[in-house]
């Protein structure tokens, strides 16, 4: 999980070009493969406890 302004598909952006783009600080970026639905559920739930 990344902050939307910290990383936007690989790349730094500016304030600016977020606010051009609809994103805000407090957006959260997940992406989600193919692993089992438990070992996501775990995932997001140890990512959220670390944040």
């Amino acid at each position: 999980m990344k902050g939307a302004s910290r990383n936007r598909y690989g790349a730094k952006t500016t304030e600016e070009q977020l606010r051009a783009s609809g994103l805000s600080e407090d957006l959260i970026r997940l992406s989600i493969g193919i692993e089992h639905p438990l070992d996501l559920i775990d995932a997001l739930d140890r990512a959220l406890e670390n944040s």
